[in-house]
């Protein structure tokens, strides 16, 4: 069976989930319909409230250059200033 616009993006794990609450919904378990009920309500609000991801960095990377992300929490430290073209 071909998969909906809406489960071409989840994982194994999620397209279960939504499978075992609609079936547990449709067979009039309590707790299978307010899961559901939540997630609809969620998924309803996040739409609603039009919360896109914020870019807050762009930069075209021409050919030679380098992209490094890194967190603090490895153990990187930065010495020194920016090298390079930092433009934005």
């Amino acid at each position: 069976m071909p998969k909906s616009k809406a489960e071409k993006g989840r994982g194994f794990a999620a397209t279960m989930l939504r499978g075992r609450m609609v079936r547990g919904a449709a067979a009039g378990s309590k707790f299978w319909t307010v899961v559901s009920a939540v997630a609809f309500a969620r998924r309803i609000l996040k739409r609603l409230s039009g919360s896109e991801p914020q870019v807050l960095f762009s930069h075209r990377l021409r050919p030679g250059e380098t992209l490094v992300i890194a967190s603090q929490d490895e153990g990187v430290r930065v010495e020194g200033g920016p090298q390079g073209n930092m433009e934005v």
